[in-house]
């Protein structure tokens, strides 16, 4: 009770509705300015969603992403950018050769087949050509000297000679004289050419490469690339095409560059200046899908959640529906979700999401969405069920939710991706909404259940050597393998939250209480198994003393079988701090043990302006060598 009226701190609430009902009775500006809020007027439901896995074939995991870690990622695929046609070319519905690409293949074939029978004919001179100098090399044979029949006597034939010469010279005056066709310096002039022509019998290289010479060199014909000019596009994602000219045949058309579902009509190139060679080929860039796929997008995963519900009105005029304001807390996603419920006369709930009030607007939820961004709408309709146990104080809602995913499309036909999620929700039997007359601001009170959802332990998320009881309250080590660790069904981001853990037997040094950052799966995909034979984590052991990350301090009482030990997680401040009901010196004891870590801020946590509380206490910090007091995340 404060001097300007009751504020009730008892547990928080992320963020307080401005139309509050309980807001008219605090005069406290904290209150009214969303700084303090609690449990108190608040509905609160635990459950989870369940993300179903998708029905599509998970894209390969891209090259693309070790390149870019070593700073060897594919460039920008930009106007003025050169393109030649991709793998995916053939998979369009109008495939055609817009690019001239049959023109070149010809061309390249031609030039292949030309330069194949060139170099067959080459060959084959050189050959006769080493055949001829074989020839020429080779030696004569002795007996082949001296045989008589081959000598020529060279006297005998100079006189034939002679005789030739004189016939003539006796037969000359007869003939009768004839003018030369043409003047001696012709004759001169055509005998001297004919004395330089050479002789192809004296060697016959000469002829080889003077003929090689005549012969015209082959043209390289030119590459059938086009210029990109404009990003464009494709089935309403931007940037999924690009507008392209082809240099061949001049004509241009849209082509899609990661649209469809990961599909590349183009490939990235850079050629030589005559642009008849490619000097580098691109990879093509991560698709949409490969990225999501990459967060763990597709794979079935569990999220808990939190749903608080107040400032509840008739929603028709029979006042038969109510209308509540809430806030659905999504731990996994450190993040708080204003939502807008409608609880029919027939048990049926209607969830629906308005907008983010905290949390990451624009990363981290591709697991949800399939896209970086948060997307506000998504709806849930939630049933009643039966449950089998009578003796249990709470019960079960159950509904689902479905949408397409905007921006990702299956490869295999270019169809939109659906994602599907269940919701389970656990109210405490009892709830309803008082039918009476309206209180002050026009809301309606509402009967409190019996009980409120106790948090327990996950089913899916414990050591191999731990057994769970059935309401898993109760988690019991069955073998010495060394320690182990069991997660909560509930996780905190904001808010400021009390819970206590009782042990019914237990050796000195063998408990370890505390919190951690729980793993996002367990049933693999990208990421590797989550490792729960370890303490994780920021911890309080029962020998007096905290742990975190190997690293043991001083810290606390030794607590026994019996004892209660009560942990508060303050998450907007960062810090934990722990407390102990049980048995000292034969009398009972509820003491305060201080802060035990402070400036703790895993994924959600507001810590970047926590205080000092606890310093005083040498109460260790949960960032210990981190960077110019900005905490991880």
């Amino acid at each position: 009770e404060s001097p300007l009226g009751p504020v009730r701190v008892d547990a928080a609430t992320p963020l307080p509705l401005v139309s509050n009902s309980l807001s008219s009775d605090c005069g406290s500006w904290e209150w009214n300015d969303g700084w303090i809020s609690s449990n108190a007027g608040w509905e609160v439901w635990t459950g989870f969603v369940d993300i179903m896995e998708v029905e599509w074939k998970p894209p390969s995991r891209s090259i693309v992403r070790t390149l870019m870690d070593g700073g060897e990622g594919p460039p920008l695929l930009r106007e003025g950018c050169t393109v030649v046609r991709g793998n995916d070319w053939d998979n369009r519905d109008d495939a055609d050769n817009e690019d001239g690409k049959d023109e070149y293949d010809e061309e390249k074939s031609a030039k292949e087949e030309e330069k194949r029978a060139a170099d067959e004919e080459k060959k084959k001179k050189q050959k006769d050509s080493k055949r001829r100098l074989s020839e020429g090399d080779k030696e004569i044979d002795p007996a082949e000297e001296d045989d008589p029949a081959n000598d020529e006597d060279p006297a005998n034939d100079n006189d034939s000679a002679c005789e030739v010469d004189q016939a003539k010279e006796e037969g000359s005056p007869e003939l009768p004289h004839e003018e030369p066709d043409e003047p001696p310096s012709a004759t001169a002039e055509s005998s001297g050419n004919e004395a330089d022509e050479p002789n192809e019998n004296e060697d016959g290289d000469l002829c080889d490469l003077e003929s090689t010479k005549k012969k015209k060199k082959l043209a390289t014909p030119k590459l059938p690339t086009g210029t990109v000019l404009s990003i464009e596009p494709w089935g309403g994602i931007p940037a999924m095409a690009r507008r392209v000219r082809w240099h061949r045949t001049g004509k241009e058309g849209v082509y899609r560059y990661g649209g469809n579902g990961g599909r590349f009509d183009l490939v990235h190139v850079e050629t030589n200046d005559k642009n008849t060679r490619v000097k580098k080929k691109h990879p093509p860039p991560e698709s949409l899908e490969q990225c999501a796929a990459r967060y763990g997008f597709g794979k079935r995963r569990k999220c808990n959640v939190i749903l608080r519900l107040s400032n509840r009105k008739h929603a028709n005029a029979d006042n038969t529906d109510t209308c509540c304001d809430g806030i659905m807390e999504w731990p996994d996603f450190g993040a708080g979700v204003l939502v807008e419920c409608t609880i029919y006369s027939d048990g049926a709930v209607a969830i629906k999401e308005k907008r983010l009030l905290y949390g990451s607007k624009d990363s981290g939820w591709e697991t949800r969405f399939g896209q970086p961004s948060y997307v506000p709408g998504s709806e849930f309709i939630i049933l009643p069920t039966l449950n089998e146990d009578t003796m249990s104080s709470h019960e079960e809602l159950l509904g689902d939710s479905t949408f397409l995913v905007k921006d990702l499309r299956k490869k295999e036909d270019g169809g939109r991706v659906r994602v599907t999620s269940e919701l389970h929700l656990y109210r405490g039997k009892g709830w309803k909404i008082n039918s009476g007359e309206i209180t002050d601001g026009n809301f309606l009170s509402a009967v409190s259940p019996m009980q409120s959802p106790l948090i327990c332990f996950d089913s899916e998320f414990h050591a191999s050597s731990f057994s769970l009881s059935k309401d898993k309250r109760t988690v019991t080590c069955l073998a010495a393998d060394g320690r182990g660790i069991a997660y909560g069904n509930v996780g905190f981001t904001k808010g400021v939250h009390y819970w206590e853990v009782k042990l019914e037997n237990a050796e000195i040094g063998s408990v370890y209480i505390g919190v951690a950052e729980k793993p996002e799966s367990t049933s693999g995909g990208f990421e590797t198994q989550p490792r729960l034979n370890r303490w994780l984590g920021w911890g309080f052991v029962n020998f007096r003393a905290t742990y975190s990350a190997g690293v043991e301090r001083v810290y606390g009482a030794h607590c026994h079988a019996g004892d209660t030990v009560g942990v508060l997680l303050d998450c907007d401040a960062g810090r934990i701090s722990y407390f102990f009901d049980g048995v000292k010196y034969g009398e009972h004891i509820l003491n305060d043990l201080g802060c035990a870590f402070e400036n703790v801020s895993p994924f959600g946590f507001n810590a970047d302006g926590c205080g000092n509380g606890g310093a005083g206490q040498g109460a260790p910090s949960g960032v210990d060598g981190g960077r110019n007091n900005r905490y991880p995340a």
